[in-house]
């Protein structure tokens, strides 16, 4: 059975706290014994990489969308997306324009 995954991205100074807390967590009589079991294995499982803005596709996917707003498609193009994606040409361009919102939005914080 495949193992669903899920990305989480947050300041590394927050997961050190979150780390850290659950590995006390693990050893505390506090809890469970079994969940004491389950926070452990859960822990040696995560897979923690620095990741830079290039690298996050939440970053990258409106990034690209936005690009693609801003150079423009041509009317074949709109006409070849609409039709794979069964929307009209008023929605692909709300998706266009929303990406390209998001993507403003990202920057912000990026650049902060």
């Amino acid at each position: 059975m495949k193992t669903k995954t899920v990305v989480v991205v947050l300041p590394e100074e927050d997961w050190d706290l979150f780390q850290e807390t659950l590995t006390l967590d693990s050893k505390s009589a506090a809890f469970d014994k079994d969940l004491r079991s389950a926070i452990s294995k859960a822990l040696e499982r995560v897979d923690v990489s620095p990741v830079g803005a290039r690298d996050r596709n939440a970053v990258q996917f409106p990034r690209l969308l936005a690009e693609i707003y801003a150079a423009g498609l041509t009317v074949e193009q709109e006409r070849e997306l609409c039709t794979s994606m069964e929307i009209t040409r008023q929605d692909l361009y709300d998706l266009l324009e929303r990406a390209d919102a998001e993507f403003e939005r990202l920057k912000k914080g990026l650049d902060a």
